[in-house]
């Protein structure tokens, strides 16, 4: 579960709000900057590194409810939505007063606006849903990757566990988990047969190259700093 708690950057305007923070999609989870929220006129985005872009008319959306767990560390907002092909938990994690927020976006009047939606909106909107389908990696495919990652982890919670455990926690288990998610990531970006096997249907890769592109960084630097602070 994300606690997030670093700065949140907030820009409102006459028909746009912006919101830089966090997000919880299902089991799965993003950090600060990973998520951005954007509201304008009857229409709500979320795009979250990783896990996908969610994009809602304002008739898809059920009602916006602030949730606060534990203040300022761990709050947001939830999206409740009619939109099937999209997880049914969709929350944005902000340090930004939940209940505020919902406010002003009443108050600008964004969703709720009394004039009726043109066809084109809906149209507009319709098909950036079956372009960015929310999460691009198949369930199956996603929940084996997380239990894999979190196999090869526990290799180094068993050693720091049953051992006289000196040292960096980082060892074999660690970078066997990068490893692994950096050859997933290469696999989607180059083979054909990958993308079919983990991601949905429909899913183009052009959508998901800067998610990948990071993920290939960032398990690098891992691997490196792994590599050198156990040799």
């Amino acid at each position: 579960m994300l606690k997030n708690y670093h700065r949140v950057y907030l820009h409102a305007s006459m028909n746009k709000i912006t919101i830089t923070g966090g997000a919880r999609v299902g089991l799965f989870s993003a950090t600060w900057p990973f998520a951005k929220l954007t509201i304008s006129q009857n229409k709500l985005e979320l795009d979250v590194t990783l896990l996908g872009k969610f994009v809602f008319s304002a008739d898809d959306i059920i009602s916006i409810e602030p949730q606060i767990y534990i203040p300022v560390l761990w709050q947001g907002i939830q999206i409740h939505h009619r939109v099937n092909s999209y997880n049914s938990q969709i929350l944005f994690w902000t340090l930004s007063n939940p209940k505020k927020l919902v406010n002003k976006i009443e108050q600008e009047g964004l969703l709720y606006s009394p004039s009726p939606i043109s066809e084109n909106h809906r149209n507009r909107i319709r098909q950036a849903q079956v372009k960015y389908q929310g999460f691009p990696i198949k369930t199956q495919a996603a929940v084996l990757i997380v239990l894999i990652w979190n196999l090869l982890l526990g290799i180094d919670l068993y050693r720091i566990l049953t051992t006289e455990f000196t040292g960096t926690p980082l060892g074999i288990g660690s970078l066997l988990a990068n490893v692994f998610v950096l050859v997933i990531s290469l696999s989607l970006l180059f083979s054909e047969r990958a993308r079919k096997g983990i991601l949905k249907e429909g899913v183009l890769i052009n959508n998901i190259k800067g998610a990948l592109s990071f993920l290939i960084i960032f398990t690098s630097i891992f691997i490196l700093l792994n590599i050198f602070t156990t040799s």
